[in-house]
Parts: C-alpha cells; sequence; structure tokens
C-alpha cells in the first residue's frame, strides 16, 4: 500500500494543490499484474492468426514488447478513470457513461472543432494515449 499525505504544490503564487492526501490499495498493482498475462496471451494468439496470413512480429521486434506492456497499463488506467469517474458522479450508471463519452464520444467530437484547436486537445485526451502507446511501426524483414 502507498500512501501520501497533506500534498501541496504551488506555481508561483498560485496553489495548484493544497492538503491533498490518497491512498494506493494493492488491487491497483493486482490488477495490472493480471493484465498483462492477458495482453501477452492475446498477442500470442493474435499472432498465431496472422502468421497465417504472413503478418508476423515477433514479441523480440523493436517497440513490440512496449506496445505489450503497455496495454496492460492502458487497460489499468483505464478502469482507474472509470472508478474515478464513478465515485464522482455516484452512480455506477453514470460512471459508466462518462468514461464512455470521455473514450468514444469526445474524441469525434474534438475532431469536428477547427483544425488548430483540435489538434491542441486531441494529445491530451485518454484514447491518444493509448493509441500512442499501442502503435508499432514495423521495418521490413526485406530491407
Amino acid at each position: 500500500m502507498i500512501e501520501a499525505r497533506s500534498l501541496s504544490k504551488t506555481y508561483g503564487d498560485k496553489t495548484a494543490v493544497d492538503d491533498v492526501s490518497f491512498t494506493v490499495r494493492p488491487g491497483i498493482a493486482t490488477t495490472l499484474f493480471l493484465t498483462i498475462p492477458a495482453v501477452l496471451i492475446a498477442f500470442l494468439v493474435g499472432q498465431a492468426i496472422l502468421s497465417s496470413q504472413h503478418i508476423q512480429a515477433s514479441f523480440s521486434d523493436p517497440g513490440v514488447a512496449r506496445a505489450v506492456v503497455g496495454a496492460a497499463l492502458y487497460l489499468t488506467v483505464v478502469g482507474i478513470l472509470g472508478l474515478g469517474l464513478g465515485a464522482l458522479v455516484r452512480s455506477t450508471a453514470g460512471g459508466i457513461a462518462a468514461l464512455f463519452g470521455l473514450l468514444f464520444a469526445l474524441p469525434i467530437i474534438v475532431h469536428f472543432l477547427p483544425k488548430s484547436f483540435s489538434t491542441a486537445v486531441d494529445k491530451y485526451l485518454p484514447s491518444s494515449a493509448g493509441q500512442a502507446l499501442l502503435t508499432v511501426r514495423l521495418r521490413s524483414r526485406d530491407a
């Protein structure tokens, strides 16, 4: 268990955080350590299926291990985000609706905004962070 008490942060004369305390319970670490094998199994099954179409990526290829661990981390963070939203709205259905709105509806809405605003906001959305973690560019094996 990780615990922090009475955290404060100021930027110049502005106080961003004042007297915040939190506790991280073992459940979050458990979630991460359960999602890592699940994502690894999904990767191996996916590779078994895709290899029949001559689409192959080895776990040792550059960026693949990062993407597999990143997928587990992203799933864990999305779960924590959903839990936090549910606690904020004090409703399971409201938390699920807010999470789906944040992950799926908000990126669509942002893309309808002017390009300068859309580009600035899009990089801070959770779905963009997940996409950045999961993107792997493989070099051609023939090159």
